[in-house]
């Protein structure tokens, strides 16, 4: 938060995409006293568009589906959790060590945990009914400006893509040498590509609001 309102970030749909959007679009609606001013995408799938050579991310990524399904889902991995998550960890990567070992076995020792995974894959359930929802909410382009990144590795196009069409201002692109986890694999570039955005489309700036290495840390862990 600044000054003058909110900086949305969100790091794969870590936000709530529906408040997101009731934030970004409904100036009367305050959070904390303030509004948003911003949204930045990092890695973000949105649902439920539709433009031309939009592709639903349930498509190509095949896990969007399977969790869904948290029966079959739990069945499956449930006691093979190490090798379940190490292979988004490597395959989703560019970089196949950019996510370090400590933090791996801190992921799996939570997922193990009881009700932990079943509880992680509820989020998935509700894909349609977010997909629905945001086609409802983005009828009407977003007013406040948007930064989308996406990994060459990962989501490509897709953010930059589907920002440019919700969105009356939107810039971004594709990450070089870069997966999914960017705040991993490209620690430096997201940060100076936030604070950059920030100080150009956000408002009064101060020393803290520019992103650090400390804060990606803290976007990691927090995912």
């Amino acid at each position: 938060m600044t000054k003058s309102g909110l900086l949305i970030v969100d790091d794969d749909e870590d936000i709530c995409i529906q408040m997101k959007w009731a934030l970004c679009n409904d100036y009367e609606l305050h959070m904390a006293g303030d509004r948003a001013v911003s949204l930045s995408t990092i890695e973000t799938p949105f649902f439920g568009l539709n433009f031309p050579g939009y592709v639903d991310p349930r498509v190509p990524y095949w896990h969007l589906g399977m969790h869904m399904n948290m029966d079959i889902t739990t069945f499956l991995v449930e006691g093979r959790e190490d090798r379940y998550l190490r292979h988004f960890f490597r395959d989703f990567a560019y970089n196949p060590d950019a996510v370090p070992e400590e933090d791996v076995e801190g992921y799996v020792a939570q997922m193990r945990q009881p009700g932990n995974l079943r509880a992680s894959l509820n989020h998935y359930g509700y894909i349609p009914q977010m997909a629905q929802q945001t086609a409802e909410l983005t009828r009407q382009k977003l007013k406040v400006p948007m930064l989308a990144w996406g990994g060459v590795r990962s989501f490509g196009t897709h953010c930059i893509d589907s920002a440019r069409a919700i969105s009356a201002s939107a810039e971004g692109g594709v990450i070089p040498e870069c997966g999914h986890w960017v705040f991993e694999e490209k620690t430096d570039f997201i940060c100076r590509q936030l604070q950059t955005f920030w100080q150009q489309k956000g408002g009064g700036r101060n020393d803290q609001d520019q992103p650090d290495r400390e804060y990606a840390g803290v976007a990691s862990r927090n995912r």
